[in-house]
């Protein structure tokens, strides 16, 4: 039951002579657009030059930030936080409200894991409600479920996943996420979804090298020019489709993507 009402009508050959995919995007800046254009098989166009965008002028519309963080979880819940991403949330947040391009309600900041949301919640309201008083409540935050249908000239993603790679059951941990449709690794709709809200600007933080794994991700970070990190060792994910184990230089073990 992980597919939507919609993908099952699609998948049915009565429904689907009445469906039709989306063929202009008119949200997006260009270069944003280049990175969610791989989720059409770059058929999307846009009417848009880029010159007629708010704001200033960015060199690079597209931002991946790694961060190696450390997860916490919380007793009888899958949900998942990642502390050292949240900081990093924080930093980019503050960035932004100091440049005041864009205003803080043009902001969003989306993470897969409701745990993840409500740390980023709370730090916001620690680091930033005195410095910048009631506008840091017009900032949204929320999961990609809560965002869909929505848009932001700047969007933020953390996305929260980074093993303990000391841990044997760091592989399965990400496997399982894969196996109950959590998070964003081998979530290609949830992946669509989060990073085509942003007009202007943006921001994915996160492990790279973990996102590096997947197709999809792989995919954006290079239509963006980003290499990630060299991937992490994660054996459990050997046994989930789209991934095998292969060996590596220096005596490691790494992951390597099927397409």
């Amino acid at each position: 039951m992980h597919r939507s009402t919609l993908e099952r009508l699609i998948g049915d050959p009565f429904w689907a002579r009445y469906t039709t995919q989306l063929r202009v995007c008119y949200r997006c800046h260009p270069s944003i657009l280049s990175v969610v254009n791989t989720h059409y098989n770059n058929t999307l166009t846009t009417p848009h030059t880029g010159g007629e965008f708010s704001l200033y002028p960015l060199t690079n519309r597209v931002k991946w930030i790694h961060v190696s963080g450390t997860e916490e979880y919380e007793e009888d819940s899958p949900s998942v936080m990642n502390p050292e991403e949240v900081d990093q949330v924080i930093l980019e947040v503050t960035h932004l409200v100091r440049e005041k391009r864009p205003s803080p309600n043009d902001i969003a900041i989306i993470a897969p894991y409701t745990k993840q949301v409500q740390c980023i919640r709370r730090k916001l309201c620690l680091f930033l409600r005195d410095l910048y008083n009631r506008r840091i409540a017009e900032l949204t935050c929320g999961t990609v479920e809560a965002f869909q249908g929505r848009e932001a000239k700047a969007v933020i993603l953390s996305s929260v996943r980074s093993p303990d790679m000391t841990l044997t059951n760091a592989g399965k941990q990400v496997a399982d996420d894969v196996r109950r449709y959590l998070g964003f690794v081998r979530q290609p709709q949830r992946a669509n979804v989060a990073t085509s809200r942003a007009i202007d600007y943006l921001i994915v933080v996160g492990n790279m090298g973990l996102l590096g794994l997947d197709p999809t991700w792989s995919a954006m970070m290079e239509a963006s020019g980003y290499r990630p990190p060299p991937p992490p060792h994660l054996p459990g994910l050997a046994g989930v489709e789209g991934f095998e184990e292969v060996p590596t230089t220096h005596h490691e073990m790494g992951m390597r993507r099927i397409d």
